[in-house]
């Protein structure tokens, strides 16, 4: 499980290095499977793996993140689906098919969908549900982007496993002057005529500059 720290106010977000979190585990039933104790590194990041007993029912665990050291109580939930395990018989990825270059405010944006056997075999036919969101953001409030969606659709992969999805990326001068960053992503699910279903992803960003920088840890001057 991946964590990240951080802490918002309004559209600001700042990341909490080295702190202190509880990460627990609760099955099906709300009930606490383990409780592990982490701390962030000085980007706010943190690792940490749980094993699911075998002895646990499947169905809608929950991964619950607390700040320890708050006054208050800080806490942040995921729910994860856990099943029999089956042995996958396809996997799906997806790709820009855009030449590679900056992209602007105003620009179209390709994507292709690709779902292939694990004998390398295309999955023709197959069901494509995508959906496409949005989200305003500045280089401080990139960790917490509120989603909004822009539009949903279905697609079938063709003779090679394809589905391609193009999208637009509005022209917005307010958003260039105002600095800041509209970030895409363009979810797909994929599910085969077998009913087998997986899920993948693409993201983008487009804004007035190239790129952004940020420090976070002790600052130091000599006297």
């Amino acid at each position: 499980v991946g964590v990240i720290a951080y802490q918002s106010d309004g559209d600001q977000s700042e990341i909490l290095p080295f702190t202190d979190l509880n990460i627990e585990l609760i099955d099906a039933n709300r009930q606490t499977v383990e409780t592990k104790e982490i701390k962030t590194n000085e980007w706010g990041t943190a690792d940490v793996e749980f094993v699911i007993p075998k002895d646990r029912l499947p169905g809608n665990f929950r991964i619950r993140a607390v700040i320890k050291a708050s006054t208050i109580l800080t806490d942040s939930w995921k729910n994860i689906r856990v099943e029999e395990y089956k042995r996958p018989t396809f996997e799906v990825s997806s790709k820009s098919t855009d030449k590679e270059r900056e992209i602007a405010f105003g620009d179209s944006v390709h994507v292709t969908f690709n779902a292939t056997s694990l004998t390398g075999v295309p999955v023709q036919g197959a069901n494509v549900k995508y959906t496409l969101s949005s989200a305003n953001t500045t280089s401080r409030s990139w960790y917490s982007p509120r989603w909004e969606e822009i539009e949903t659709g279905e697609l079938t992969t063709d003779d090679e496993g394809n589905a391609k999805v193009a999208f637009r990326i509005a022209e917005n001068e307010l958003f260039a002057e105002l600095d800041r960053i509209v970030r895409y992503q363009l979810k797909a699910e994929i599910t085969d005529i077998a009913g087998e279903s997986h899920e993948t992803a693409f993201y983008t960003a487009v804004s007035k500059r190239g790129f952004s920088v940020s420090y976070y840890g002790k600052s130091s001057h000599d006297t």
